[in-house]
């Protein structure tokens, strides 16, 4: 199995964390949060390729666009 392809889908193991951790009447808010955030970063980090900046607008980490917005979303959702 290659793995690089389970790295890109990385960000949807916060859904089922979602469900589990949220209270009953705030659960289908919590997914749609997490799925919107989901679609925003790919929508950014395909914004950032098509303008030729693959590792952000300032190379302050050498880490792909994705892994740095794995890193943000991920202190937004958690």
């Amino acid at each position: 199995m290659d793995l690089n392809y389970l790295y890109d889908w990385l960000d949807f193991i916060w859904l089922p964390m979602a469900v589990l951790i949220a209270r009953k009447g705030q659960r289908i808010y919590c997914i749609m949060f997490v799925l919107m955030s989901i679609f925003v970063l790919r929508l950014q980090v395909e914004l950032m390729q098509v303008l030729g900046f693959e590792h952000g607008f300032f190379k302050f980490l050498d880490y792909p666009a994705l892994w740095r917005g794995y890193l943000a979303y991920g202190v937004f959702i958690a």
